[in-house]
């Protein structure tokens, strides 16, 4: 009885420590973790953006938009000009499993709105 019952508690073990596919919530597809709503921002090109921090205008942030946002061939980068208002989800960049690095990672933003005034 007690060598069944441990064999059962083994077995039971191995099969609750599988390992799963856990799909990573980052990237375009990921979950958005902000939503921007018409905030300035500055174009300086590489799909990159500058943008002023609603809470405080004095502090800047930046985003990468995602691949599949469409660029408009007329977008001049222009660091000193807050010419464009922009609307969208920011969502995590993905890390490279095994990857070391020190930098931060620059977010993702998924438009729903860019206007150039």
């Amino acid at each position: 009885m007690k060598s069944s019952t441990f064999t059962l508690w083994i077995v039971a073990s191995l099969l609750s420590c599988t390992k799963k596919d856990v799909t990573p919530d980052c990237g375009c597809d990921g979950k958005a973790y902000q939503v921007l709503t018409n905030v300035k921002a500055s174009y300086v090109g590489g799909r990159s953006f500058a943008y002023k921090i609603p809470q405080n205008e004095q502090a800047l942030n930046s985003f990468r938009l995602c691949e599949d946002a469409q660029l408009d061939p007329g977008w001049q980068p222009d660091t000193a000009k807050f010419n464009y208002t922009i609307s969208g989800q920011l969502k995590a960049s993905c890390i490279p499993p095994g990857s070391k690095t020190l930098a931060l990672p620059i977010p993702l933003l998924a438009p729903t709105q860019i206007v150039k005034e």
